[in-house]
């Protein structure tokens, strides 16, 4: 299977889920012509943060790790979780480099809408979004192909943050699609 891993320190039944999610997306995309990559990457559960070191580079960094969740891309080098607390560490961070003086307000204005976006669970632009941080990167690869099914978010999930976190699991897409 193309899709993702078997990961050995799972628990039983969430390494059959994983299994069972591997062919279901494969099902779904037989040729691998999304070229979603949800397999185990570089994890980080924590998005961190230096009020002593300010970086507008961390900020954009951690924030385009987190999307790596909710978007379809043909590879994936990191992640964080889309959890309520680093949405809310990444939103004061960014509070932070504004009263300071180290970001300009239209950059701060785009990174502002998106955390609003992620804090109310919208992520049907998180791939839209995942583009405009890898511009502010000033990246010339590694845009997305889409946003990710359920199915393709589940597996990444699992993968790569073990079960605890599947309460960041958000419906991006309707299934039939």
């Amino acid at each position: 299977m193309s899709q993702g891993m078997q990961n050995e320190a799972l628990e039983d039944k969430y390494a059959d889920r994983v299994r069972e999610l591997q062919i279901e997306v494969s099902k779904g995309d037989p040729f691998n012509r999304r070229g979603n990559a949800t397999d185990r990457t570089r994890v980080e559960l924590l998005a961190r943060y230096d009020p002593d070191n300010l970086s507008r580079t961390t900020l954009v960094k951690n924030m385009h790790l987190m999307t790596h969740q909710k978007i379809s891309a043909r590879s994936k080098w990191g992640a964080i979780p889309m959890s309520e607390e680093n949405i809310t560490a990444s939103a004061e961070y960014l509070t932070l480099l504004e009263r300071n003086n180290q970001i300009g307000p239209n950059v701060y204005k785009e990174l502002r809408a998106m955390l609003d976006n992620w804090a109310r669970d919208d992520f049907s632009q998180a791939d839209v979004e995942q583009d405009q941080l890898l511009r502010l990167l000033n990246a010339n690869r590694g845009f997305s192909n889409g946003l990710a099914t359920p199915l393709e978010e589940e597996l990444y999930i699992l993968n790569n943050f073990g079960s605890d976190y599947l309460d960041t699991l958000t419906s991006t897409l309707d299934e039939t699609e």
